[in-house]
């Protein structure tokens, strides 16, 4: 271990940090386009390259192949880079140059020889002083984004961002937006400002459907899901993953695909299933195998230490550990070293080792301290620059607005001029078309008022009065007990009455001026079926109607438990009202996917179709009275349709005149 310890400080001293995630995002996302390719493919493509007419073209196809290199074979891209460099001298071409220049960059940037990527980067920026090719500054701009995020100098990487992106918006490069939104809402991920990276990457997805690439399409998904998870939003990381193996197996890229099952083994982790995160892992590490990419491999031996240490498997949480260390010690990655030393930590404590957990822990101190301080650091620079960068950005766009408007000021006049003139026609019309609606809206507002004081005057009143007049002849001794007791039964029905109409007014007029909202929850439907059953008992038995219940016990919805309560109150008080003495009402429900379907049915007076269509579109229902002359308002449907509405319900209705009718709501059985 003195070597391990010895190795740690040389490096904690003598080196920069470079994550391994980084790195591997990175190289996941620049090998989109990468396809194996067997020997003697480069003798083919020269061939090939010999029968292009056009020297813009070959350059083209010569840096399209330097890329296909990237991350793989170093050496290719440096040939690559040698050819871009000699066709350019000798066809005094300075495109071909600049490229060769960025490829030899490139190659340097991958071997980790950051400070010679740098000098290639410069130089061929300094080239292109001297010719105009916007697309090919945005991906100098990019590639510098990348290589000073690599270097940890983050003011750097945002402006070289920034400047990428305003090349490609100022001259309609869509892709090349794309990509540094891209790789700028990961250097965000990277440094936790998880609500950032999420805006630059959702808007790198809506760019790149614009220009069809699929590929990178999925590889920004993958980005979105892998940021959800690092901010513990694992429903949208599910979102935005769902997909991605299918299509990344069907599409062959070997390395998106394999690192698709590493964001799965996280989402499986996340949720404890250690066995399912297990397989996942062990999927990713098999594909890694087919790859020549060292720094993909630590990961898998992280991600293995962590289950197995889990999964109580310490020997081989230790054997993965120790292999996290050594490789962490040869690439110089200070957050996987941390990683490593913390996970044997852990492992000695669960073994009561207390000597050899302090020994881990002691290595680990002054990784996590450095590695916090230069966190804290890096962040407050990264949004210091970004908020620089945008106020220079809006200085900019209001200076270039001044200036244009300047330079235009007699053609804006005119258009103002002209479009005074059209626009006062157009309001004229609109003012018109607007009366229109506004008149209709009181119409229906004055109509809703005329119900409103109809139902109160008459429905409420009415009722009301007569209990007044009834208790007023008793208590001046006019009629007798005998009497009085006689008009009880029909006194109850109107009181009852009163109340219903009543809750369903305040709870109508309630909705209309504060809105509905709804607090879903696991609702037992028989339950609720007894509740109401039990509130309706004495109308049940007068009418002498048979009740027939075909509900499981542990039949359930997910809705708001009142609101809920509500819609079947009105149901069933309509379905008492409407069947005759003797008839029959009947309850059933049945589950399939995820809804359940509820069923009330009676044997009734029925409905034909048209009054069906009025009762599913209509905003006003006109009342019937029920087989005994029950009365009613026609607000409990309209209720009972906004609340299944809010509750993500669905209403159908089933009629036969003299049939009985047959009403099913419909409602989720998860939670949506």
């Amino acid at each position: 271990m003195k070597c391990l310890r010895k190795g740690a400080q040389h490096f904690f001293y003598h080196s920069w940090t470079i994550t391994l995630v980084t790195i591997y995002f990175f190289l996941c996302f620049h090998m989109l386009n990468a396809q194996t390719i067997e020997k003697g493919g480069t003798s083919l493509l020269e061939k090939e390259i010999e029968k292009i007419p056009s020297t813009d073209l070959i350059i083209d196809q010569i840096n399209e192949s330097a890329m296909k290199y990237r991350f793989r074979t170093p050496d290719s891209v440096l040939y690559y880079a040698k050819k871009l460099l000699l066709f350019g001298k000798e066809n005094n071409d300075t495109k071909g140059t600049v490229l060769g220049t960025m490829r030899e960059g490139d190659y340097y940037s991958d071997l980790g020889i950051h400070n010679n990527a740098l000098q290639r980067y410069y130089k061929a920026e300094e080239m292109m002083k001297d010719i105009e090719n916007t697309k090919l500054k945005a991906d100098l701009y990019i590639q510098l984004t990348i290589e000073y995020f690599y270097l940890g100098q983050l003011k750097k990487a945002l402006e070289a961002a920034y400047r990428a992106i305003n090349i490609s918006r100022q001259n309609g490069l869509i892709w090349e937006e794309a990509q540094v939104r891209h790789v700028l809402g990961f250097i965000y991920t990277q440094n936790k400002f998880y609500e950032e990276a999420d805006q630059e990457i959702s808007k790198a997805i809506q760019l790149w459907k614009k220009t069809n690439d699929s590929i990178r399409l999925y590889g920004s998904r993958s980005n979105l899901a892998r940021n959800a998870i690092l901010s513990g939003d694992i429903k949208k990381a599910k979102k935005f993953f769902e997909g991605n193996i299918v299509f990344f197996a069907k599409s062959k890229e070997t390395l998106w695909l394999a690192r698709s099952f590493m964001v799965q083994s996280h989402i499986h982790l996340e949720e404890g299933d250690w066995d399912k995160a297990l397989i996942s892992n062990k999927k990713y590490d098999s594909l890694l195998r087919k790859l020549k990419n060292p720094r993909d491999r630590i990961l898998t031996y992280s991600i293995y230490s962590h289950l197995y240490f889990l999964t109580k498997n310490y020997s081989k949480a230790k054997q993965y550990a120790d292999s996290t260390i050594y490789h962490a010690l040869e690439l110089q990655d200070s957050v996987e070293l941390l990683d490593g030393y913390e996970s044997l930590s852990k492992i000695a404590l669960e073994k009561l080792d207390y000597s050899e957990a302090a020994k881990y822990s002691s290595l680990a101190l002054p990784i996590r301290e450095v590695l916090t301080r230069k966190s804290r650091d890096n962040n407050l620079k990264l949004m210091r620059t970004k908020i620089e960068l945008e106020y220079q950005q809006l200085e900019k766009e209001v200076k270039d607005n001044k200036k244009l408007m300047g330079q235009r000021r007699i053609t804006v006049i005119s258009l103002i001029l002209l479009g005074i003139f059209i626009g006062l026609s157009i309001l004229g019309r609109r003012t018109v078309q607007k009366r229109k609606l506004v008149n209709a809206e009181l119409q229906e507002l004055n109509q809703t008022k005329n119900k409103l004081f109809s139902i109160i005057g008459h429905d409420l009143k009415s009722p009301i009065s007569t209990l007044q007049e009834l208790l007023e002849l008793y208590d001046s001794r006019t009629i007798s007990k005998k009497e009085v007791s006689n008009a009880l039964q029909r006194l109850k029905y109107n009181v009852d009455y009163s109340a219903f109409t009543l809750n369903n007014l305040l709870f109508w007029a309630n909705t209309q001026m504060n809105g509905l909202k709804s607090k879903p929850e696991k609702v037992l439907i028989k339950d609720k079926i007894r509740l109401i059953y039990d509130m309706y008992g004495a109308k049940l038995e007068k009418k002498n109607i048979t009740i027939q219940c075909e509900i499981d016990q542990h039949s359930h919805v997910y809705v708001d438990s009142l609101q809920f309560e509500i819609v079947l109150r009105n149901l069933i008080s309509n379905a008492i009202k409407f069947t005759p003495n003797g008839g029959k009402i009947t309850f059933a429900s049945y589950k399939h996917s995820n809804v359940a379907d509820i069923s009330i049915c009676d044997s009734g007076m029925g409905m034909d179709q048209l009054t069906i269509e009025r009762l599913k579109n209509s905003n006003a229902i006109e009342p019937k009275e029920g087989t005994e002359k029950e009365k009613g308002t026609g607000l409990g449907l309209l209720i009972c349709k906004e609340l299944i509405a809010l509750n993500h319900g669905h209403l159908s209705i089933e009629s036969e005149i003299d049939k009985g009718s047959c009403l099913k709501i419909q409602f989720p059985t998860e939670q949506i």
